[in-house]
C-alpha cells in the first residue's frame, strides 16, 4: 500500500512482543497496517474445537484498544484457519489499521480468497470505492437533529448587507457551510464512538470480575443505544465508465433529432383568456403564496444540484422567507430566473421491479428547490383556468406510453396523418 503505510505481514510476532514490552513502549505514529496470522482470536465464538483463553483475548483486546487500532471488516468467512480433519476452526487471520489509514482509506475492505491446500485462508486488503465521478451535496433529513442547524443557516441569511443577494445564490454559499458544519459533526461523533467502546469495555471487565452494578448494566445498555448505527453496504460495480457510455449512447439514439419534411399548418387557439383573467395570472407574488407552494410541495422528493429538500426549506421558512419572497418577485417582474437556479441533473429510475436492461429505465430531471416553486406557483395559477384554454381534444391519454414517449407520440401520429392523406 502506498502513503508512507508500514506493512507487517507475520503480525502474531509484532503482537506477541508489543504485548510483552512494558508501559513505556511507544508505537511509532502511523499510517501502519498490521495483517496476517495473529494467532489470537477477540471472541469465544472466534473458536470452535479449540480451547479458548479468556485472558490472552483480553490482553489481545487491550493491546487493540490501547494502540488505537481499527479491525477491517473481514467479508466471504467466519474462519481464516481449519485443521486438515475440519475438526477445528478459529479466526486468527485479521487486519489491524491505525485511524490515518482509514482516513487516506475511507472505502477498506478485507476479501476472504479460495484456501486451496493451505490451511490459512489467503486475504486481499483493497478499496472498495469505485469512482463514478465528484460526489453531488445531498442534505439529509437525519441532520435536522443537530439543534444547532439553524444558526448555521442564519449565518447565511441574516447577514447585514445580504439582501442584494440572490437567494440561488445564498443557498450556494449555505451548502458549503453546512458542509463543513456537517464534517465537523462527524468529527464529534467518531471521538465520542471511541469513548463509548473504551467504556463498554471497562464495564465488561467489571462484569467479568463480579464488580459491575446495576448502574452498570443500565449504562451499558444505553451506550449500546447511542452506538447502534445502521452499516450501509456498497454494491461492487465493475468498469462504471463503460456502465455510463452504455447509458449515455442509448437514450443519445432515442432522442437525437431526426429531420422531419411534414408540414403542420398554424392553428389559431379558439379558447382565450380575458383581460381580468390575464391581469390576474400577471398580478404580484405575495409571501402567502409563496409558502402555499413550498408547502404544496412534497417534503421527500429527490433533491436536485442544489441538494436541498422541501422539508428542509420548511425547518428554515422564519429566516428566508424574506429573501424568497424578493427573488421569486425578481424572477416574475424580469421574466428570468437566477444563474444556476435552471440547473437539473438527470438520472435513472426503474420502470420495473427488476430493471435489467438499459430500456427498463427512464430519465428524469431533478432540479433545485427556487425552480420547483416558481413552477409550483405558476401551476397553482395557471389551475383555475385550465378548463378555459383547453380542449377536449388536448387532454386525452394514452394508456402505457411514458411522458418521454411525447416525442414518439407526436411522430406516430404525422407519419399515420402522412398515410392518410
Amino acid at each position: 500500500m502506498s502513503g508512507g503505510i508500514v506493512s507487517i505481514w507475520d503480525a502474531s510476532c509484532f503482537v506477541k512482543e508489543r504485548i510483552r514490552c512494558d508501559s513505556n513502549f511507544i508505537i511509532v505514529k502511523g499510517p501502519f497496517v498490521l495483517i496476517g496470522d495473529m494467532n489470537e482470536v477477540r471472541n469465544e465464538c472466534d473458536r470452535m474445537g479449540s480451547v479458548f483463553n479468556r485472558n490472552e483475548v483480553d490482553v489481545f483486546n487491550s493491546f487493540i484498544t490501547d494502540s488505537d487500532l481499527f479491525e477491517v471488516p473481514l467479508c466471504g468467512r467466519q474462519f481464516t484457519w481449519m485443521n486438515k480433519p475440519g475438526s477445528k476452526m478459529s479466526y486468527i487471520d485479521r487486519a489491524l489499521v491505525s485511524e490515518n489509514v482509514l482516513s487516506i482509506f475511507p472505502d477498506l475492505r478485507l476479501t476472504s480468497m479460495e484456501r486451496g491446500w493451505s490451511d490459512h485462508t489467503p486475504m486481499l486488503l483493497h478499496n472498495l470505492k469505485i469512482d463514478f465521478g465528484p460526489t453531488p451535496f445531498k442534505f439529509y433529513h437525519s441532520w435536522m437533529q443537530y439543534d444547532d442547524l439553524e444558526g448555521v443557516v442564519q449565518s447565511v441569511f441574516e447577514v447585514e448587507g445580504s439582501n442584494g443577494i440572490p437567494f440561488p445564490e445564498k443557498l450556494r454559499i449555505a451548502k458549503g457551510r453546512i458542509k463543513s458544519w456537517i464534517k465537523e459533526k462527524k468529527q464529534t461523533n467518531m471521538s465520542r464512538s471511541k469513548q463509548i467502546i473504551i467504556r463498554l469495555n471497562d464495564i465488561e471487565l467489571m462484569i467479568e470480575n463480579g464488580q459491575a452494578t446495576e448502574e452498570h448494566l443500565q449504562e451499558r445498555l444505553s451506550l449500546f443505544q447511542e452506538m447502534a448505527s445502521v452499516n450501509k453496504k456498497e454494491d461492487m460495480v465493475t468498469d462504471p465508465n463503460g456502465i455510463k457510455n452504455a447509458f449515455f449512447e442509448f437514450y443519445k439514439k432515442k432522442f437525437e433529432y431526426e429531420p422531419n419534411q411534414s408540414l403542420i399548418s398554424d392553428l389559431l387557439p379558439q379558447n382565450r383568456l380575458n383581460e381580468d383573467d390575464c391581469s390576474w395570472l400577471e398580478r404580484n407574488v405575495s409571501e402567502l403564496e409563496i409558502k402555499e407552494a413550498v408547502w404544496a410541495c412534497d417534503s421527500d422528493k429527490a433533491p436536485g444540484p442544489d441538494g436541498f429538500t422541501f422539508l428542509f426549506i420548511k425547518k428554515i421558512w422564519d429566516i428566508i422567507k424574506v429573501d424568497l419572497l424578493r427573488s421569486v418577485t425578481a424572477a416574475f417582474n424580469e421574466r428570468k430566473l437566477p444563474f444556476r437556479s435552471s440547473s437539473a441533473f438527470i438520472t435513472l429510475v426503474p420502470k420495473v421491479d427488476n430493471p435489467t436492461l438499459i430500456k427498463d429505465f427512464r430519465p428524469i430531471s431533478l432540479i433545485g428547490v427556487f425552480y420547483k416553486i416558481v413552477a409550483k406557483l405558476l401551476a397553482i395559477r395557471l389551475a383555475k383556468f385550465i378548463d378555459k384554454i383547453i380542449s377536449m381534444e388536448q387532454s386525452a391519454f394514452i394508456a402505457g406510453r411514458q411522458i418521454l414517449d411525447g416525442p414518439l407520440v407526436l411522430s406516430e401520429l404525422m407519419e399515420w396523418y402522412k398515410l392518410k392523406h
